[in-house]
């Protein structure tokens, strides 16, 4: 769980912490609203305020939800282990 707030709080909006603990598409459409917000920004455009305020929401909620998103990671993790193991 470290691991994840470690990359939250240095590359917050690229969804890296999302990709580490394997949720795919949260990180893609994380990744996905940084890059068109960085677009918007460099056009000067007003809707890049929309989009700013839409992934620091997603950010701050990420926050409280990082550790049950860890905790069933790893359940995963240690199930298909377990799977594995006795196949």
């Amino acid at each position: 769980m470290g691991v994840a707030y470690l990359i939250w709080f240095l590359i917050v909006q690229t969804g890296a912490q999302s990709l580490y603990i394997a949720r795919i598409i949260s990180a893609t459409v994380q990744l996905g609203l940084w890059v068109v917000n960085l677009a918007l920004m460099l056009n000067a455009s007003m809707l890049s305020i929309v989009t700013l305020i839409a992934g620091a929401i997603w950010i701050i909620g990420d926050a409280f939800l990082i550790p049950g998103m860890v905790r069933r990671a790893n359940e995963q993790h240690s199930t298909a282990a377990i799977s594995e193991a006795f196949a």
